[in-house]
């Protein structure tokens, strides 16, 4: 294998589900997030609620 390229082994059944779980978590945060502050906003500007 060429350097740079240790990325592309295969990883352990262990790994895979990490990082799969920690990647679901990061989107949900964000997205939970994201939908917080737009709901901030509404409230601030006094649009909704």
């Amino acid at each position: 294998m060429q350097i740079g390229y240790d990325y592309l082994i295969m990883r352990t059944r262990y790994m895979h589900r990490f990082l799969r779980t920690t990647g679901m978590f990061l989107v949900v945060s964000g997205a939970t997030l994201l939908a917080l502050g737009f709901a901030y906003y509404l409230y601030a500007e006094g649009v909704g609620f």
